[in-house]
């Protein structure tokens, strides 16, 4: 009887260690604070992509004042060429992270009628009052621009690897090129005609900033800046703005909504612009 209770304490001494007897609890681990609220961000992977196109349709109307051959200065309302009309354009970016190569371009034209009110003469065109007079706008722009992404966040991952939210701002810089052409004639009277054009490449700086949710509807606004001092008789300077809003139904599809306003002022001994081409524009996004 003694032997065995001596072998059962024995066996509860030698099991005792091994219960942890004595030993402090671990503490429980406290979850690590998630998503945009809490702070969390991490470093975004840069899109996935690598070739993105968008044709747009741009609702535009140019407002401001046109001139040529040194002639006086005439706003496009009293010449009937401020109504909004539909140009085409689009772009092209080539991304390889954290850089991206941008060929934008956009044209539009506009056709007015109008009756003078006053006497003016546009190179050798003179024009007094009661003249009909039928004037053509035409402006064509084209850039190329590199952009550099010095900074972007993302949030709550995905299943699919995109995540919930998404956000980056990107630095640009490049050059924008304005093909600008005004013609006056007149048709009452003595029919005649005059025009001028300038062919004028500026460098632009600016930013692009943008937001994304679940990598399917986006917000974006871009902003830059371009100016050439006179030089060779013709100068220029801009500012270009657009807020647009992408949705994605499928990953490599979609539409664009948005609005542009170009603020431009071209000048040379030939024509004149000073002015500004504001509308929305919508079209489509297709990735590779």
């Amino acid at each position: 009887m003694v032997r065995w209770m001596v072998l059962v304490m024995l066996v509860i001494g030698g099991r005792a260690p091994a219960q942890g007897v004595g030993d402090p609890k671990p503490e429980p681990t406290k979850p690590v604070p998630q998503g945009f609220f809490a702070g969390h961000y991490e470093s975004a992977a840069g899109p996935r992509w690598r070739v993105q196109v968008e044709p747009v349709v741009w609702y535009v109307s140019p407002g401001g004042d046109v001139a040529l051959g040194g002639g006086p200065i005439t706003p496009t309302l009293e010449l009937n060429i401020d109504s909004p009309n539909i140009g085409g354009g689009g772009e092209v970016h080539l991304h390889a992270d954290p850089y991206r190569i941008s060929l934008l371009g956009f044209a539009m034209s506009q056709r007015g009628s109008s009756t003078a009110i006053r006497t003016v003469t546009y190179n050798d065109l003179a024009i007094t009052p009661g003249d009909r007079i039928e004037t053509d706008f035409d402006l064509a722009v084209a850039e190329v621009r590199l952009g550099w992404r010095v900074w972007d966040r993302e949030v709550d991952p995905l299943p699919d690897g995109s995540a919930m939210l998404s956000s980056g701002l990107e630095l640009v810089a490049g050059l924008r090129a304005y093909d600008y052409d005004l013609m006056l004639a007149r048709t009452s009277g003595t029919p005649g005609s005059t025009r001028g054009d300038i062919l004028q490449v500026e460098p632009v700086i600016g930013f692009k900033w943008d937001i994304s949710f679940a990598d399917m509807f986006d917000l974006d606004l871009a902003a830059n800046f371009g100016g050439m001092p006179k030089m060779s008789g013709q100068s220029s300077s801009s500012l270009d703005i657009t807020v647009g809003t992408r949705f994605r139904p499928q990953p490599n599809i979609g539409v664009q909504l948005g609005y542009r306003l170009l603020i431009v002022s071209l000048e040379s001994d030939d024509a004149e612009l000073q002015g500004a081409l504001a509308g929305i524009y919508s079209g489509v996004v297709v990735r590779f």
